[in-house]
């Protein structure tokens, strides 16, 4: 179900707040002989059913508040209508188990099933439906020829009856027909949406026909004009529904169409409706919906049992938040780092992991439908990925917590046009680009991570006309075809979360757009890919730092830089004049010493982002460097060691891993740097390592190719070298980066005499006429 957009949802908030009122108690019987009865409702809470602050302020009417406002009125009604069950993590960890227990806490009296109700599968939506102690209902899902629901809990599936102060009141439950592509449609196999209106017609009779006096129906339709029908459509088609209690279109409905009110609270907890009825002692049926904000609801007790289970809950999901759900090689960054806003304005490796996710969650959700066999495109906002995620294991809570909104997959058709439009607002904050450092400015939540897609760009050109180029790429990331920015007919899938594609952060151009699917959560989505990812790769994978799918095109030459990186210890002091191992990229590992003032300085670095791994004695870190956003060139880079064991030791896991299994001579330097990482360990931190004994199958293969004391292969690297090699660079390493320090000198000595060694052979090959024989060999 789309989201509005953030900015409408606080106006609307401001004008109900405008007139939400408490509102009085009525007796269930008036001086004039009439009925009253109040119905309390929820929509599209997304699991939001959990109190919630901002700056100490209500901002979410949490199931605590929601039983209490309902046990304030006796005898009164709690109904929802729909996408209830799906939205942030405190849902996906238990795929809605959660949400329901909470739910039956707070006393509900019937739900719809919502589109999202389907997006951990039809499996999980029956389980939910049975968890619940009040029916779960859908007149018009159909499977095998009945109602998808009929006989849980002993319910029909389509309709119930509840009798309140002497009244029957009959509730029929209807859900959207967008069901078939907003939810992923291998979710719903075998299920049909019947005609709501039709469906809508044959159950007001049937509940008349069992003595219903009054109507209310519970659907999950909503107003949006894009639907087709609307719940104003059914009212004006349908007679004798008193009440329409809606949702999906989050919206603020409370409208009388052909004597039917309609009734919805936008969405997220952030208000209960409240509908009073009235029935006259002639049988006349008259309703009212007032609305209560979450500053009302303040006006009431929380409830303390639902309260103290809801604490319950957050204890027991707190497990499932370390719930390891793979597992990685190399740093994923994102959010904000070094106090800079990378995903901002930039490409990111986690952020090219979320749009490959959403891309790949795209294909499966496309299969079979007209939309199948064209480009899919994905972008998310650089503003919702809000965190890095180290190298190692990942759990459920770090994804919890870069995804943390609850955002869902949606679906537009678009242009090449209209994407090179959507791009442009992408980088359209980018304010310049400093010619002498090559440093962007700008840093927005719009900026673009991307997929199926690269684009150039220059930011010194005006705003909205900087994209100078589009392609589509193939599979392997090299370019397929380069988008024309005139063409309005070629058709392409872009996938993106339902806040940009409803018009958020500029996104004006897709606002407007039929959406033509919408999937599960993001962190679900993304959990799955990176857990399929690790099983794939035999229990771990890596990606890489950029792909180059956005690029600076402009007249600044961009040059290898210097990177300032100040190592803290685990007692917020720098780690001065200390020894230290590290690695760029993961590629070749090199000795190093911190300054007095705990800094490592490496020079002649590539332009662009880089991860710096770096290991000391007991302790790690890893260091995101970018010359384009200035981190590492103006001030130092702040990076803090941790003494994990695990980490720790999975860096000296990789440094033995680039020992090939098949040594010679010239794997002596891998050797010995080896060596020196798993001696700069603590006991307990060396068990970690399952691969030492590879280490030491090296080492002895290379003494004995080449005999030498143990204390060559077996020393660390002290990182004290002579103070004139600071700026040395030998021909054969003068594109790798340097610091002030290189490889200990015995280690130098034994490769000046492999080189020799070397040469001689190659010149007594010569005089033999073997030279050749020798090259291919």
């Amino acid at each position: 179900m789309k989201k509005k957009l953030t900015a409408y949802i606080v106006s609307i908030m401001i004008i109900i707040s405008s007139f939400a009122v408490q509102i009085p108690v009525y007796a269930a019987d008036t001086s004039d002989g009439s009925v009253s009865i109040t119905v309390f409702h929820t929509n599209d809470m997304h699991s939001r059913v959990l109190d919630s602050f901002k700056n100490n302020v209500l901002t979410q009417i949490g199931s605590d508040y929601v039983s209490a406002i309902k046990k304030s009125v006796p005898n009164s009604l709690l109904i929802d209508a729909g996408d209830a069950t799906q939205g942030l993590p405190f849902a996906t960890l238990t795929k809605g188990a959660d949400v329901i227990k909470l739910m039956n806490a707070a006393g509900y009296d019937g739900m719809v099933l919502g589109n999202h109700e389907f997006d951990y599968g039809q499996d999980n939506t029956l389980s939910n439906a049975k968890l619940a102690n009040f029916p779960v209902i859908s007149a018009n899902t159909i499977k095998n020829g009945k109602p998808f629901l009929e006989g849980i809990n002993g319910n029909n599936g389509c309709d119930f009856i509840k009798t309140v102060n002497g009244i029957k009141v009959g509730f029929f439950g209807i859900t959207t027909q967008e069901t078939s592509y907003k939810t992923n449609p291998a979710n719903i196999t075998g299920i049909t949406f019947e005609d709501p209106i039709a469906t809508s017609k044959a159950e007001v009779a049937k509940l008349k026909s069992e003595g219903a006096s009054v109507i209310i129906a519970i659907d999950h339709i909503g107003d949006d004009p894009s639907s087709n029908p609307t719940s104003s459509d059914i009212a004006k088609n349908v007679d004798g529904i008193n009440v329409i209690i809606d949702g999906h279109s989050h919206t603020l409905e409370n409208t009388v169409v052909n004597n039917t009110l309609i009734a919805q609270t936008v969405c997220y907890s952030a208000n209960l409706g409240r509908l009073d009825i009235k029935i006259s002692p002639d049988g006349k049926v008259t309703a009212a919906e007032n609305m209560i904000s979450a500053a009302d609801a303040t006006k009431y007790t929380p409830d303390s049992n639902v309260s103290n289970l809801a604490s319950q809950i957050n204890e027991k999901q707190k497990q499932l938040f370390a719930t390891k759900v793979g597992h990685i090689s190399t740093a994923l960054w994102a959010g904000t780092v070094n106090n800079q806003s990378i995903a901002r304005i930039g490409e990111t490796n986690l952020g090219d992991l979320i749009a490959d996710a959403m891309k790949d969650s795209t294909k499966s959700q496309v299969q079979g439908t007209a939309y199948e066999n064209l480009p899919i495109v994905a972008l998310e906002n650089g503003g919702g990925v809000r965190d890095s995620i180290p190298e190692g294991d990942i759990t459920a809570g770090e994804i919890s917590t870069v995804l943390p909104f609850g955002n869902i997959l949606s679906l537009k058709e678009v242009t090449p046009a209209i994407l090179y439009g959507v791009i442009e607002n992408g980088v359209s904050k980018v304010v310049s680009q400093d010619q002498t450092t090559g440093v962007l400015n700008g840093a927005d939540g719009r900026f673009p991570q991307i997929s199926g897609i690269r684009f150039e760009y220059d930011p010194t050109k005006p705003s909205l006309n900087r994209v100078n180029k589009i392609y589509l790429l193939n599979a392997d990331g090299s370019d397929k075809q380069l988008l024309d920015k005139n063409d309005t007919t070629t058709k392409i899938v872009l996938v993106s979360n339902d806040y940009e594609v409803s018009g958020g952060d500029g996104y004006t151009m897709l606002g407007n757009l039929k959406n033509i699917g919408e999937g599960a959560s993001l962190d679900g989505i993304v959990t799955k890919y990176i857990s399929d990812l690790t099983q794939n790769g035999n229990g771990t994978f890596s990606y890489p730092m950029v792909q180059g799918r956005s690029k600076v095109v402009s007249n600044y030459v961009y040059k290898p830089y210097t990177a300032a990186i100040t190592l803290v210890g685990s007692d917020s002091k720098n780690l001065a004049n200390a020894s230290v191992l590290y690695s760029i990229d993961k590629g070749t590992v090199y000795s190093a010493n911190t300054d007095a003032n705990g800094v490592l300085k490496i020079s002649n670095i590539p332009s662009g982002a880089h991860t710096v791994s770096i290991l000391t004695s007991g302790a790690a870190a890893d260091a995101y460097i970018d010359d384009l956003i200035g981190s590492g060139t103006v001030s130092p880079v702040s990076a803090a060691l941790q003494v994990s064991n695990s980490y720790v030791a999975e860096k000296v896991t990789d440094i033995i891993n680039k020992i090939p299994d098949k040594v010679t001579l010239t794997d002596k330097p891998a050797v010995t740097i080896a060596r020196a990482a798993y001696n700069l360990l603590t006991p307990d931190q060396k068990t970690l390592v399952a691969n030492s004994n590879k280490l030491t199958a090296a080492e002895k293969a290379i003494n004995n190719l080449n005999p030498a004391p143990a204390s060559n292969t077996t020393a660390p690297v002290s990182g004290k070298s002579n103070s004139n090699t600071s700026n040395a660079k030998p021909a054969s390493a003068a594109k790798l980066p340097q610091t002030g320090s290189l490889v200990d000198t015995n280690l130098l000595i034994d490769l000046g005499i492999l080189l020799l060694a070397i040469g001689a052979a190659l010149f007594a090959a010569s005089k033999k006429n073997t030279f050749k024989r020798l090259s291919q060999k």
